[in-house]
């Protein structure tokens, strides 16, 4: 669980955080090696169900 301020310091960091993962991970990737991300993102996918 977050604090306040900690909150605060993670809505702060996230387009920093998420220029860097576009920039260093999504950027470099061809279109076929996009594809075999969302592929396994898919298969990788939980929901609260799941957990159950």
């Amino acid at each position: 669980m977050l604090t306040d301020d900690g909150y605060e310091v993670v809505i702060a960091a996230a387009p920093t955080h998420v220029r860097s993962v576009r920039e260093l991970v999504l950027d470099p990737l061809t279109a076929e090696d996009q594809r075999a991300l969302a592929r396994i993102a898919a298969k990788l996918r939980t929901r609260p169900v799941d957990l159950a």
